[in-house]
């Protein structure tokens, strides 16, 4: 999984098992130091291209005008209508860890001491601790786990199997040296074509930019040239990506300087 050093070369796509599905693994201090060799190798000023770059990053937010917040599900009930459910920091905490995030990534350690208003990171702790010393005496099926810097419910170890035969095996796989340094003058240029990349890269990206797209790490957006006649590929880092490097969005990348 990420975070994980040391490289290993990525099997070949299409000889992977039919209802497989592939979890690629690097640190998001190798992306950062890809990003800056590549750009210091093809201009020798990575700092003034950083800083060109942070303006041009932008992260449109999603509509979830429709949606409610996760403040506004959890102020809804009132004590009440609990049917006998004791609220406590314990019962509203597993509520919140049950209904999870829209993209299904862990609750933020700050968005869960904002909705209990005044908790410390200790008392967050304890609360957690008190969850899973439950389940594990009645052998629940469910525990707590600390992830990219907050919490998430899920599957105790020993129940992987069931998951994997009802979404498919999950293959942990590493990205080549090569996909890492693609993939980071990517994630520090959004929107950049193919042909800027390879002069930055000094190599053919062709190849791999597609697989980086079969993968679900990188996206496709066409837009016509100057004549308007002809379509030129632009390439976007996915919600995937984001989810593997644990970020919330591009502008939390580092910069070369604090690598």
């Amino acid at each position: 999984m990420f975070g994980r050093k040391g490289v290993t070369r990525v099997e070949s796509i299409e000889n992977e098992e039919r209802g497989e599905v592939e979890s690629e693994g690097f640190s998001l201090e190798e992306l950062g130091s890809a990003y800056a060799i590549a750009i210091e190798q093809a201009s020798g000023d990575a700092r003034s291209l950083n800083e060109s770059v942070s303006d041009a990053v932008k992260i449109e937010p999603s509509d979830l005008s429709d949606e409610p917040t996760l403040e506004e599900m959890l102020e809804a009930p009132i004590a009440t209508e609990t049917d006998g459910v004791p609220v406590t920091p314990e019962t509203i905490l597993e509520a919140m860890l049950f209904l999870g995030t829209s993209n299904n990534r862990p609750i933020a350690v700050d968005t869960l001491r904002e909705l209990f208003r005044g908790i410390t990171v200790a008392e967050l702790d304890e609360a957690v601790d008190a969850l899973n010393r439950l389940y594990r005496a009645h052998d629940r099926a469910m525990t707590i786990v600390r992830d990219s810097g907050g919490y998430r419910l899920e599957l105790v170890p020993e129940l992987h199997v069931v998951r994997d035969r009802f979404y498919g095996k999950v293959k942990e796989t590493q990205l080549t040296q090569s996909a890492i340094d693609c993939l980071s003058l990517v994630a520090y240029q959004p929107g950049s074509t193919r042909e800027e990349l390879e002069r930055q890269w000094n190599q053919p990206a062709a190849s791999m930019l597609s697989t980086l797209v079969r993968k679900g790490l990188l996206k496709i957006e066409r837009r016509p040239v100057q004549n308007g006649l002809e379509e030129q590929s632009h390439y976007y880092t996915t919600d995937r990506f984001l989810e593997i490097v644990g970020l919330e969005s591009l502008a939390d990348l580092p910069l070369s300087e604090d690598i």
